[in-house]
């Protein structure tokens, strides 16, 4: 149906009106629609309307999941937001809920954008020490914040361990190996 169905007022304009049209209706929310949600507000640009629609899911007594919370905490990744994004982790573990890889890999991108290398490290640390295996993304955050602390050799082992676990690290792996070598003087060109 063309949104010209709906009175001005109650058009859709985006996802949020969307689905406020179809609470209303009646019509319930799975988690996999509440992570959806989620997820388009924060491509958005509208982080704290994530957070706000992960408070909606508690406040409507549905049980939160690791899933929405990871989904919250992407937003904020995409947006620097690591404050926010490391409570939510704090209150997903407070709810008794076991952070996924996918949860670690977000807040590691939240501290990496915001340059919070010791975050970076720590969350790492974390993640393997649970027997997670870290994406190539963590790993790319880890080694740069390995380069930023003049480690190289910390940071070169990280693409050791992803070479011995048969994994291409890819370009931004590469690329910060290459940086934590040069900030350290140990990068050569020939």
């Amino acid at each position: 149906p063309s949104s010209s169905n709906y009175p001005s007022e109650r058009r859709p304009q985006d996802m949020g009106t969307l689905y406020n049209v179809l609470r209303d209706a009646g019509q319930q929310r799975s988690h996999d629609d509440w992570v959806k949600r989620i997820d388009a507000l924060g491509a958005q640009g509208r982080w704290s309307d994530s957070i706000d629609m992960l408070e909606e899911v508690i406040q409507s007594n549905l049980d939160p999941s690791v899933k929405t919370h990871t989904a919250a905490m992407r937003s904020c990744a995409v947006w620097r937001r690591w404050q926010h994004a490391l409570a939510l982790m704090n209150d997903l573990q407070g709810r008794d809920l076991t952070p996924s890889a996918g949860t670690y890999d977000a807040a590691i991108a939240a501290c990496r954008g915001a340059s919070r290398n010791d975050l970076v490290l720590q969350l790492f640390g974390k993640m393997r020490l649970r027997g997670m295996q870290p994406s190539a993304e963590s790993y790319s955050g880890a080694i740069r914040a390995h380069g930023m602390a003049k480690r190289h050799g910390d940071a070169l082992a990280l693409l050791q361990e992803l070479w011995d676990r048969g994994v291409e690290p890819g370009e931004r792996c590469y690329r910060a190996a290459m940086q934590a070598c040069a900030a350290a003087g140990q990068w050569h060109s020939e």
